[in-house]
């Protein structure tokens, strides 16, 4: 059975309109307002801007983007959005069911 833990983590992002950066195997960085996220980990982000405009100036005019969940390397989020203590809790919970 596949942890919903990230899922559900970043859907609590997109109830509180939570700007994230998200940086993708390629090296290129996306940032924006999460609108969806699914079980594959693929996003819609609103408004994206990219980290280095002059590589990529053909997304500039992109309102919406879909990222493939396969592409994602990493999601930044604020420091001041991540709520440590969900994060630990739900990781000592996904232990647990490990361990049964």
């Amino acid at each position: 059975m596949q942890s919903q833990f990230f899922q559900t983590y970043f859907r609590g992002l997109i109830e509180r309109c939570v700007s994230v950066t998200i940086e993708l195997k390629n090296g290129l960085q996306i940032q924006g307002q999460i609108t969806y996220v699914d079980d594959n980990l693929n996003f819609n982000l609103v408004d994206p801007e990219v980290s280095d405009p002059l590589k990529q100036p053909q997304l500039l005019t992109l309102k919406n983007s879909f990222i493939r969940g396969s592409t994602v390397k990493y999601v930044h989020i604020p420091y001041e959005e991540l709520q440590e203590e969900v994060l630990i809790s739900a990781c000592k919970n996904e232990v647990k069911k490990l361990k049964q």
